[in-house]
């Protein structure tokens, strides 16, 4: 095995590697946009493919995956797997916990934030509270439940 061969075998291994571990972690492929600078000097093993042209000889092991109207979204998963960026994106529970929270009516602790707010401009002095200008529909509509 020459060291051309070598470099390449490692650099093969090292991709397949890093591909499975992030697909362990984020159940998502690993896009070349983020694995490209985790693989350092590679180009001159790989010279005259591309990275992407690279990887297809490793489907054995892992598959390259790529977005059906974003050209430039490319990713790699490992050849076991399936994936379709088209599909919609799983959130996580924490995610839709958040997005749920936010699509809320205002809930009485808006009204005592506000109510809060306001004991705290209280305390400025006559000086600091003229400069102070919010508008009444502002207070209206943090104050206002449904």
């Amino acid at each position: 095995m020459t060291g051309t061969e070598g470099a390449e075998k490692a650099l093969a291994n090292k991709i397949v590697e890093a591909v499975e571990r992030y697909w362990n972690d984020e159940e998502s492929p690993y896009l070349l946009s983020q694995l490209a600078p985790s693989l350092g000097d590679y180009r001159d093993i790989i010279t005259p493919q591309t990275l992407k042209q690279y990887i297809s000889t490793l489907s054995d092991r892992v598959t390259v995956v790529q977005h059906s109207s974003k050209k430039a979204m490319v990713g790699v998963i490992p050849a076991s797997k399936n994936y379709s960026f088209d599909q919609p994106a799983k959130l996580s529970p924490t995610v839709a916990e958040s997005s749920e929270r936010k699509a809320r009516a205002p809930t009485r602790s808006t009204k005592y934030a506000l109510i809060n707010f306001l004991e705290a401009l209280s305390t400025l002095d006559d000086d600091d509270l003229k400069d102070v200008v919010i508008p009444a529909i502002v207070l209206a509509k943090l104050a206002k439940t449904k």
